[in-house]
């Protein structure tokens, strides 16, 4: 029983068309923004949505 997402949760299975939209956005910016502000912006928001999830849950 997984209810929740792992710590290194994969965006490619979740958002497939936002991992291609930060990869094409970082091969245009270079790779320290997908490295850097992308992923944060991401695991922030996947840590926001597993509270959310435990507050339903619990």
């Amino acid at each position: 029983m997984h209810h929740h997402h792992p710590p290194d949760w994969s965006i490619d299975e979740h958002s497939p068309e936002l991992a291609a939209q930060i990869r094409s956005y970082g091969m245009e910016e270079g790779d320290v923004v997908l490295v850097g502000g992308s992923n944060t912006g991401v695991r922030e928001a996947a840590v926001a949505a597993n509270s959310a999830a435990l507050e339903l849950v619990g």
